[in-house]
């Protein structure tokens, strides 16, 4: 989780000093530089990502207040690559294995139910899904009678 903060933080620098705040040329100015973190390539693409996200918000809030330099202070992990469920646990890139309750095994095996994301911390683990839903029928206009 340090690893991927001071990656975060990497990346946000040097978005500042050479003016990228979109994903691509944040990515192409970044990535080269992130050679030095022993981690898998997932997980800089992920704080590439975020440095992008927070760099943007600062760009936007710049405009009309004076602001701090951005910096990422919350210890995380965030993945969107290579994550599967297999056998109740949560599967990372890096042998990260997690052990899934008996709830969470059961909604994730639901039908139309697809893992997006995890993000980790110290206090909890966030995984966003993504759920096929049947578009509702209209029987008529609304309002009328």
């Amino acid at each position: 989780m340090e690893s991927f903060r001071r990656m975060t933080n990497d990346c946000i620098q040097i978005g500042l000093t050479e003016g990228r705040t979109s994903l691509k040329s944040l990515s192409l100015a970044c990535y080269p530089k992130l050679k030095r973190y022993e981690v898998p390539s997932a997980y800089k693409l992920c704080a590439i990502s975020k440095s992008s996200g927070i760099l943007k918000h600062h760009r936007k809030l710049s405009r009309r207040h004076h602001v701090k330099q951005p910096y990422c202070t919350r210890l995380s992990l965030t993945s969107c690559y290579g994550v599967k469920i297999t056998a109740g646990k949560l599967q990372m890139p890096g042998n990260v294995e997690i052990l899934l309750n008996s709830y969470v095994q059961r909604f994730l095996s639901q039908p139309g139910v697809e893992v997006r994301s995890v993000t980790l911390t110290a206090e909890s683990a966030r995984i966003s899904v993504r759920k096929q839903v049947e578009p509702m029928k209209c029987s008529g206009d609304a309002g009328h009678r």
